[in-house]
């Protein structure tokens, strides 16, 4: 169409097509420079050799006569050359969109404050183009006058047009908007009535060209938004270029456009890009409304992956994608969302392994069959008519409900597929995108992606047995069963050998016994409690409760418990919690913790009393007679005149022990031994007869030491109101109020 660039072209650098897309530094610096006519930037041609630059308005072509002379400086010349598109502008503009946040009241008033999607093809109708990036809104002063301009020029001829281009296209594509905007604000302007005559094709008078290019910058200015304000400019650079392309060929003029050609693919690209990527951002919205209502109630041995869940953010199904395209999704024909669309029939039938032959055979399986599995994107119409070319939509939502139903797993004699392979038979449906969830459990993808019909055929396979091969169709097909036939014959001669590893999720193990008995983590801090605490001296006060801290250490790190262990267990660990509760401290924990246990320990025969002591050795009651009623005090007290019952020798080897736990408490305090008797308070016997072990209440002089500890034996003595007989009843250490640490 073009007359080839010519091979030495002075002072021009040649689009790079593989710098994505970006011209060269100095094509770049050219439509920086000024025309040589009106002195305004945003030039659009070059002349070779001289290097002059100019608007494609600001130079007149003349009829079969090509230019020889610069219209500038007046040398010669051997073409024009048409300036590639600048991609830098709206590249920046994107970025720094992308980098603020968008706003929601400007987004709300303006659909094309975010036009970042490129249409190669602006014309109004267009079937590449839902139209959501023309330009809506109210007319700004700016916009009419430079509306005013256009149509004025074109009524006198003076633009590089091809006769015949009617008034309401041009002003559509030039200004990118939609034609009922024009016809509103232009009621009586009869648009369509008028068509293009050019008579010089450029501004011939100087000043006019001067004000046209200033009335189009003051337009650009008034454009707020910095991202719409570059796509704007950007557009218009490419319709003036495109329409004088267009009208060079018509007049005869030389040329050189290989690198626009080039832009112009560039341009081609991204806009293929974007509109993949669109497409795969609504695919995802879909996919995720379809399986938020697939995925509701599954039938049994219906899995569902739901790998379109939420993320790690937080966010819901349809998280992956913006508010913008979510909405871009819900006005799309075919979602139905919003809508509840009449209950249609949903028929059901099971054809039977044999059929007979019929002599109308559709041509679907002698055109596409071979062809089917390697996508030859090409349909039979419902009326049998010769098959055609699936559109770019056709394709969209077959390709969606496919990725769709690969999220789900049938279990044998489950859903559509468990049912073909367990029966062996093939399965026609019908209307499946209005059947019941329990007959088709896609039926919410069917919706969404107008899939109407559905074929289920079982196919022998060598290794596995049978293979179920489902059919698909965006039409209501009625039920064929000759073609069912053939499609089994022909699938049947694949022989499909699947060469999948089955995984079978069979979930995670429920934890084991051992596993679930350990994780108290009272456990742990009890184990190093004990091992922080246990006596390792004999003369220790905490000596006489050593085997409880052993017992109490080793029930702990048991591996293999029995439920008495387990009852015992949480015994001591309630108690560790209340002790912990009330303030004490670590050390007096720990042997509070092996005297209970050793406490609970205790063999039942020797439970018989109302306490016992928490020792290796237990106290052995004394019985008194009947007549005595006096108080039974240790022989080894000075001031009391012992009794008449004499305590046995294992009851005495007891006192010498006590005596010297005592006497070692002492010591280790730092203070002189005390007499075992000399702090007695008989103020701490109970009222009834029964006293604690522990009380120690020092005489005036004596010092309990420290930490408070003794230990002293009480001696009950019975009350008329008291208990029957005299007994010894050591209890549980305490203290008395006043003398708590």
């Amino acid at each position: 169409m073009f007359p080839p660039a010519h091979p030495s072209m002075a002072g021009h650098e040649p689009f790079d097509s593989n710098m994505n897309g970006f011209i060269s530094q100095a094509v770049a610096s050219l439509t920086n420079n000024k025309c040589r006519r009106c002195q305004h930037v945003g030039c659009d041609l070059k002349v070779l050799d001289c290097g002059c630059l100019f608007h494609v308005r600001c130079i007149q072509i003349f009829e079969n006569q090509p230019l020889t002379v610069c219209p500038g400086c007046h040398s010669s010349m051997r073409s024009l050359f048409l300036l590639p598109m600048d991609f830098n502008e709206i590249d920046q503009a994107k970025a720094a969109a992308a980098a603020m946040a968008p706003s929601s009241k400007r987004g709300k008033k303006r659909k094309n404050a975010t036009i970042a999607r490129l249409n190669p093809s602006n014309a109004v109708g267009d079937d590449g183009g839902d139209g959501s990036d023309l330009r809506t809104g109210r007319w700004t002063t700016e916009e009419t006058h430079f509306c005013d301009q256009l149509i004025d020029k074109y009524e006198k001829g003076e633009l590089p047009v091809s006769d015949g281009v009617k008034l309401n296209d041009f002003l559509a594509n030039m200004l990118k908007s939609k034609q009922s905007r024009l016809t509103k604000k232009m009621k009586n302007a009869k648009l369509s009535a008028k068509t293009y005559k050019h008579s010089t094709g450029c501004i011939s008078d100087d000043a006019e060209a001067k004000e046209f290019s200033q009335i189009e910058v003051d337009f650009y200015e008034s454009i707020q938004c910095d991202l719409e304000r570059a796509e704007i400019r950007f557009h218009m650079q490419k319709e003036w270029r495109e329409l004088f392309s267009s009208y060079c060929v018509t007049m005869g003029q030389c040329l050189d456009a290989d690198s626009w050609l080039s832009s112009v693919e560039e341009l081609d690209r991204r806009v293929s890009q974007a509109k993949d990527a669109a497409r795969m951002a609504r695919r995802k919205v879909m996919m995720g409304h379809a399986l938020s209502q697939d995925s509701m109630n599954p039938q049994r041995g219906v899995f569902i992956e739901q790998a379109i869940s939420t993320d790690p953010n937080g966010s819901d199904i349809m998280s992956s994608t913006d508010a913008a395209m979510h909405t871009f999704a819900n006005s799309q024909r075919g979602l139905g969302l919003g809508k509840k669309e009449p209950l249609k029939t949903f028929r059901l039938h099971l054809l039977a392994k044999s059929f007979n032959t019929s002599k109308d055979i559709s041509c679907l399986l002698s055109t596409s069959m071979h062809g089917f599995l390697l996508f030859t994107e090409v349909q039979v119409p419902p009326d049998g008519s010769r098959p055609v070319n699936l559109t770019s939509q056709e394709q969209f939502d077959l390709l969606s409900f496919g990725e769709y139903s690969s999220k789900f797993s049938f279990d044998v004699g489950c859903g559509l597929p468990g049912r073909v392979y367990s029966t062996g038979i093939c399965s026609w449906e019908q209307g499946v995108e209005n059947a019941p969830r329990h007959q088709f459990e896609r039926c919410g993808g069917a919706a969404q992606w107008g899939i109407k019909t559905v074929l289920g055929v079982p196919i022998p396979s060598p290794n596995v047995g049978r293979v179920v091969v489902l059919l698909y169709s965006r039409h209501d097909r009625a039920r064929d069963p000759e073609m069912v036939r053939r499609v089994t014959e022909e699938l049947t001669k694949l022989m499909p050998t699947p060469k999948w590893k089955l995984v079978v999720d069979v979930g995670s193990a429920p934890p084991t016994p051992d596993d679930a008995k350990g994780t108290d983590k009272r456990v742990q801090e009890v184990l190093k409690l004990l091992a922080e605490h246990t006596p390792t001296h004999r003369n220790s006060p905490y000596s006489p409760y050593l085997p409880g801290f052993t017992s109490l250490r080793l029930l702990l790190l048991k591996r293999n418990r029995t439920n008495h262990d387990d009852d015992l267990l949480s015994t001591m660990l309630e108690s560790y919690s209340s002790y912990l509760g009330s303030g004490r401290e670590p050390v007096e924990i720990a042997w509070m913790m092996a005297r209970d246990y050793m406490l609970l320990t205790q063999p039942s025969n020797q439970m018989n009393g109302s306490s016992f002591v928490p020792s290796l050795q237990s106290f052995q009651p004394v019985q008194n007679p009947p007549q005595h009623q006096q108080q039974i005090l240790q022989p080894q007290l000075g001031n009391v005149q012992p009794s008449s019952v004499i305590p046995n020798q294992f009851q005495h080897q007891q006192l010498q022990q006590i005596e010297a736990l005592h006497h070692a408490a002492q010591l280790q305090n730092g203070t002189s031994p005390v007499p075992l008797g000399a702090g007695l308070n008989p103020n701490f016997v109970g009222a009834n007869s029964m006293s604690s072990l522990g009380h120690f209440a020092p005489s005036a002089g004596a010092n309990s030491g420290a930490n408070g500890l003794a230990v002293l034996t009480h001696f009950a003595r019975q009350h008329h109101s008291g208990l029957g007989s005299n007994s010894l009843f050591p209890s549980s250490t305490s203290h008395p109020k006043g003398q708590e640490k």
